[in-house]
């Protein structure tokens, strides 16, 4: 079963505090500054849903960009793989939620929603090779940063076992979608 990879924008909603606090990014998951100290803040379940939905469907959105417009076959091989595997994640993650009764709201007007705009606006703007590199650049760090934030923080905060499940069955995929990206987008190391 496949699942996701990710990128800086993204496809992403740090929850709960990404929802409250303007400037935060998956990097900060779990923190908040308190009187300019920083401070740990606990990640619940239904923040790390609404993350988990917000960044699929931006990650699908700008993947959708990039089949429409990239140059190269590896990019739009890269991109195909994430049309294909978000949806199947988002839909995976919707049904946890339902089955485990966590209700959420993903965020439109957050900090990661302005962001992703920009990026679809920079997208859109470019084409051939400057478009290529400026996807594959864009989907390299995101997909770093969200490898990062779920290895070592949604997986620790996720509370119903079934969650941290699904984040730890997520992990390798994530992994493995980065070593795609890692190869200029070209699969056929891995196969």
């Amino acid at each position: 079963m496949q699942f996701l990879r990710c990128g800086k924008i993204i496809y992403a909603s740090m929850a709960v505090l990404m929802l409250v606090i303007p400037g935060v990014s998956w990097g900060d998951a779990g923190k908040h500054q308190n009187h300019g100290q920083e401070a740990t803040t606990m990640l619940d379940d239904q923040a790390i849903f609404a993350m988990l939905d917000q960044f699929n469907a931006y990650d699908i959105e700008l993947a959708t960009i990039a089949l429409a417009k990239g140059h190269s076959q590896s990019v739009k091989n890269l991109a195909s793989m994430i049309v294909s595997d978000h949806p199947k994640l988002q839909r995976k993650a919707r049904d946890l939620a339902t089955k485990l009764g966590v209700a959420y709201t993903v965020p439109t007007s957050n900090h990661l929603a302005h962001e992703h705009q920009q990026r679809v606006a920079q997208l859109e703007s470019k084409s051939g090779t400057d478009f290529d590199n400026t996807y594959l650049n864009h989907e390299t760090s995101f997909s770093q940063e969200v490898v990062h934030t779920v290895e070592h923080k949604l997986i620790p905060a996720a509370h119903h076992e079934d969650l941290k499940q699904l984040l730890s069955e997520l992990l390798p995929e994530l992994k493995r979608h980065l070593s795609h990206m890692s190869h200029g987008g070209d699969h056929s190391h891995m196969h």
